[in-house]
């Protein structure tokens, strides 16, 4: 499915939500992009509201670190009280929930605000509720592999207790309130500062930053599974690479306020080395043969 049929599977399945809403053709009134005319038939002669119209927009917000915008239009029959109940209902159906649609990585909506308005001057009360849409995009780069080798030390450590984005496989949903969701970021990457002395030879090194997300609402539950981890990286000093070379944990930071869905919560500074493909060869230049060297 993709990212519209998922919103609408998410939400048709909420039985609390679909219980107060308006029916068209016997589905309940959710509808993308555009709703049908009052006058059509599917509509049955009865009524119309409420209804729920949601729009798409996947245009990268940088100020808000987001990849997009999702708006969900309560309409309601000038209800304020209907209408509150559906947005709640809205919000239970989208938050915590990682969604993975077909044609993209997957993704998280994170409520923003709500705006109440009357509609074109009619009885109709129009509640406007945005979501910003935070994508987890792959983040394997080459080999060898920072974001893989810290991923697949993290399923190593918390086994089936959790999803690791990039090791494990997602399907349509996942509820992160049931099974926390792990994801690495990588922020940076640079080579070291000393090529020439003690770190040069026949390795190329690399610094790099990588930004570590736990994906749960349960503030209990995170602040415990971020500590654990944060204290094994921090006493292990190191993780195993793909390759088998060690990549050493220089540098290691928790914050547990940080946005757990934008920035993370695990700030890691690590340095590894890359074995060069091609060795320079230096050449014996203007060499004299003195014939009356006798060993």
């Amino acid at each position: 499915m993709d990212f519209n049929q998922l919103i609408y599977s998410r939400l048709a399945a909420n039985a609390s939500l679909v219980a107060k809403l308006a029916t068209f053709d016997k589905q309940p009134a959710i509808f993308c992009q555009e709703f049908p005319a009052d006058q059509q038939p599917g509509w049955s002669g009865k009524v119309e509201y409420p209804r729920i119209d949601y729009q798409v927009d996947m245009m990268a917000d940088p100020q808000r670190a987001s990849s997009g915008l999702l708006r969900c239009l309560i309409y309601t029959e000038k209800n304020p009280l209907i209408a509150e109940q559906i947005e709640a209902q809205v919000r239970r159906s989208l938050g915590d929930v990682l969604m993975k649609p077909s044609d993209k990585a997957p993704l998280c909506v994170a409520w923003s605000r709500t705006d109440a308005y009357q509609y074109e001057g009619s009885a109709v009360l129009v509640k406007e509720v945005d979501f910003d849409v935070l994508e987890y995009p792959d983040q394997e780069t080459t080999d060898p592999d920072p974001i893989l080798s810290m991923s697949s030390y993290i399923k190593s450590l918390f086994g089936d207790s959790s999803i690791v984005l990039g090791v494990d496989k997602v399907g349509d949903f996942t509820n992160t309130a049931e099974k926390p969701v792990w994801y690495c970021r990588l922020t940076s990457i640079q080579l070291a500062a000393d090529q020439h002395g003690m770190l040069g030879g026949s390795f190329t090194w690399f610094v790099c930053s990588i930004s570590i997300h736990l994906i749960c609402p349960d503030a209990s539950m995170r602040l415990k599974m971020v500590a654990g981890l944060n204290q094994e990286l921090a006493c292990e000093g190191e993780v195993i690479m793909d390759d088998g070379s060690p990549m050493d944990i220089q540098r290691t930071v928790m914050s547990n306020q940080a946005d757990y869905l934008r920035s993370g919560q695990i700030t890691l500074n690590c340095q590894f080395g890359c074995i060069k493909k091609s060795f320079k060869v230096h050449r014996l230049n203007h060499a004299d043969i003195d014939a009356n060297y006798h060993s």
